[in-house]
């Protein structure tokens, strides 16, 4: 009993598969620790995410075709519209094109009271904002 197992440090464990183990694969040892590590440094994913990030990525691959698609359909709405006589609807303006207090012929100007502002939440305020410029 001279040798006793506590009397000796630990030896380190190896998870490398044997030489002879990996050759049948097809494996050398440095592709062997490169699949290993890649595999350790992707984070696990459920399998719902995995179809929703696979949804996803074919909806981005198709979106420049279900652009084209969607703009020649409204095109030939519009063509067909215009052989019936029903008046088209114009475009909405873009920001650039809209005419500003200052070139328009109006020359009325709108003041609101927000004095109780102070007592509003900074959401009511935002709703406040987007009311008053509509």
């Amino acid at each position: 009993m001279s040798e006793d197992i506590f009397d000796k440090p630990p030896q380190p464990v190896s998870a490398e598969v044997p030489k002879e183990a990996a050759e049948e694969n097809g494996q050398t040892k440095g592709e062997e620790n490169n699949t290993d590590k890649a595999v350790e440094q992707q984070p696990k994913i459920s399998k719902n995410a995995l179809k929703r990030q696979a949804k996803m990525e074919k909806w981005n691959a198709t979106k420049a075709e279900r652009r084209k698609r969607e703009k020649a359909k409204r095109k030939a709405k519009r063509a067909q519209l215009r052989e019936a006589g029903v008046p088209v609807p114009q475009l909405k303006l873009r920001k650039d094109q809209l005419v500003r207090q200052a070139d328009s012929p109006c020359k009325v100007a709108l003041v609101i009271d927000c004095d109780f502002a102070e007592y509003m939440t900074e959401m009511e305020l935002k709703k406040l904002c987007k009311q008053i410029n509509r």
